[in-house]
């Protein structure tokens, strides 16, 4: 009857040791309610059927105590009830662990043999009532050791929290911090990759620049003069130039494509490395290596050409 796992009825015994029982009910800030059953005594079932599993009498134990039980024949109430040495049974005790908060037990109250229901609750209420003044300082001292501890662990949680956040905010940072780097490096990149494009545009166009100048230079010096107006052999050529603009020369019916483009590489309003020369009618590309004179070419004694570059 001791170990039954339904508590739904009967006295709600702790499945424990005795001892174990004890340091139970200290923390319950509870008496202790012990039963000590010994089968050999006849009125220990009778107690057992009219007492203990009365309603009223478990409800009662079961609101104001901890209870424990256990048979002399077991070990464990043998030595208890070696402690307590009651003189007959049934017996019931009630310890008092609360008061003395070592850890040990003093006998409040025993009652041994067979009593009923209401003799049984009067002693215990006797009991409870010399014990209420250190159980309810008992039951303060609780309080205010868990009301210490629960203040503790708030304590120690909001720091945790506040450790949390800041070390949120931390990382936060941190990733704002290397994003921020990352679009620094990322800007710095692309700017010098930038700088870089525009000096490669610039010593692209000194380059070309310079290389026109030369050409210029050079052809100037090696152009044969023109020859005079109304001379035999002449030929009068115009050329238009990519801004629209014409330059004209006379030349020896002789001279061939060649010498045209050694012409035009010395304007001044010309600016560019590679173009062509063509006629319109008929419309013909002349390469630069090309030998051919002005009148195979078609444009003797007059003639008209227009620089094609690649952009026109």
């Amino acid at each position: 009857m001791f170990h039954d796992g339904d508590t739904s009825r009967g006295v709600h015994f702790v499945q424990l040791s005795h001892r174990e029982a004890v340091a139970f009910a200290q923390r319950e800030t509870k008496l202790l309610f012990v039963y000590l059953h010994a089968p050999a005594h006849h009125e220990s079932e009778l107690f057992c059927a009219q007492v203990l599993a009365d309603p009223t009498m478990t409800a009662y134990v079961n609101q104001n105590f901890v209870a424990w039980g256990g048979n002399v024949r077991d070990g464990d109430a043998f030595s208890l009830s070696a402690g307590l040495k009651p003189t007959g049974y049934p017996c019931v005790a009630i310890l008092d662990s609360v008061s003395g908060g070592s850890g040990s037990a003093s006998l409040v109250m025993s009652c041994e043999g067979f009593i009923d229901v209401d003799v049984l609750i009067s002693a215990c209420e006797e009991a409870l009532a010399g014990q209420n003044a250190s159980l309810d300082d008992a039951r303060a001292r609780h309080a205010e050791v868990d009301a210490s501890r629960r203040l503790r662990e708030e304590q120690d949680a909001a720091f945790a929290e506040s450790l949390a956040r800041d070390a949120a905010r931390a990382r936060e940072l941190d990733a704002q911090r290397e994003a921020e780097e990352a679009e620094r490096r990322r800007v710095e990149e692309e700017r010098r990759a930038v700088e870089e494009e525009t000096k490669k545009a610039e010593e692209a166009e000194r380059q070309r620049v310079e290389e026109i100048e030369a050409r210029r230079a050079s052809k100037a010096s090696k152009l044969r003069d023109e020859p005079a107006d109304g001379a035999d052999g002449v030929s009068k050529l115009a050329v238009r130039l990519p801004d629209g603009s014409r330059a004209e020369r006379r030349f020896h019916s002789t001279d061939t494509i060649a010498d045209v483009y050694d012409f035009v590489d010395t304007l001044e309003e010309l600016d560019e490395v590679s173009y062509s020369l063509v006629t319109n009618f008929p419309r013909r590309t002349f390469a630069r290596s090309e030998r051919v004179s002005l009148v195979d070419a078609g444009v003797h004694p007059n003639g008209a050409m227009f620089v094609q570059t690649e952009s026109s």
